[in-house]
């Protein structure tokens, strides 16, 4: 019986608490969702840049399955006082990605090709 009469004499929120809570709570989630939608902007342009990439790698795979074709490209390197000249062939792709246009792109030489 104490427990009842305990029960019923306390009293709900008042409305002030209430409307204090409620902003509390407003506040946090402002300063929340922006940051999460940012999170998933940035994973969403990661996993473009990942495709990206991944299309570049597969067609510079693709042109070095070719046979090869003997090219005049050389490129010329110094070692101390040596310069050395190595022929072969300089593979360029590149991919759009996202929506800020920007590029994967993959320039690779292979010698003796």
């Amino acid at each position: 019986m104490r427990i009842i009469k305990r029960l019923k004499g306390q009293n709900g929120f008042s409305l002030m608490e209430l409307l204090i809570s409620l902003t509390i709570l407003s506040l946090v989630a402002m300063f929340l969702l922006p940051s999460l939608t940012f999170g998933y902007l940035q994973l969403h342009e990661a996993g473009n840049q990942s495709q990206a990439y991944a299309s570049v790698q597969t067609n510079v795979e693709q042109e070095l399955a070719k046979p090869s074709v003997p090219t005049s490209n050389a490129i010329t390197i110094q070692f101390g006082g040596q310069t050395i000249s190595v022929k072969g062939s300089i593979i360029e792709k590149e991919e759009e990605y996202g929506t800020r246009g920007s590029k994967a792109k993959v320039k690779i030489f292979i010698p003796g090709r």
